[in-house]
C-alpha cells in the first residue's frame, strides 16, 4: 500500500490531489509506515512553501491522532512535531529578538509547551532517550 500510495504521488503534480490521496489511504489504512510517508510528503510540500505553517500543523496533529499514541512508534512523529514547533519558534526569535513581548513570539513559546504537555501525559518508550 506505501509503494501504492508512494507512486500516485509521485505521478500527481497537483499536492492536493496526493494529499487527498494519502488522506483516503490513512483513513482506511492507517499504519505506521504510512503516517511516516505522509509526514515525509507534508514537510517536502512544506518546504516547497505549497502549504502553510497551519496546514502543516494540521499534517502533524492527522499523524499524532493515527499513531502518536503507538507506544513503541509514537515518539518519532511526536519528535518531528517537537522539532518543527522549536524551529518555527526559533525563526520567530530571529525575527523579532529573544527578548520581545510579540504576540506571534508568545503564540510560538505556548504551541512547544502545549507539545510537550501532551506528549508527557502519554505512556510512549524512549521518551528519555529521544527527547532529554
Amino acid at each position: 500500500l506505501n509503494q501504492l500510495i508512494n507512486n500516485k504521488v509521485e505521478i500527481d503534480d497537483d499536492y492536493n490531489k496526493s494529499l487527498s490521496s494519502f488522506d483516503k489511504a490513512l483513513d482506511n489504512y492507517p499504519t505506521n509506515d504510512l503516517v511516516l510517508d505522509y509526514l515525509d510528503y507534508c514537510a517536502n510540500i512544506y518546504e516547497d512553501e505549497l502549504i502553510d505553517d497551519k496546514k502543516y500543523r494540521e499534517c502533524y496533529e492527522k499523524a499524532i491522532t493515527i499513531a502518536g499514541l503507538d507506544i513503541y512508534t509514537g515518539i518519532y512523529i511526536w519528535k518531528k512535531y517537537i522539532e518543527f514547533e522549536i524551529d518555527e519558534l526559533e525563526d520567530v526569535i530571529e525575527a523579532n529578538g529573544s527578548i520581545s513581548k510579540s504576540s506571534e513570539l508568545i503564540s510560538s513559546k505556548k504551541r512547544v509547551i502545549s507539545l510537550y504537555h501532551r506528549l508527557f501525559s502519554l505512556p510512549l518508550i524512549g521518551i528519555e532517550k529521544e527527547l532529554l
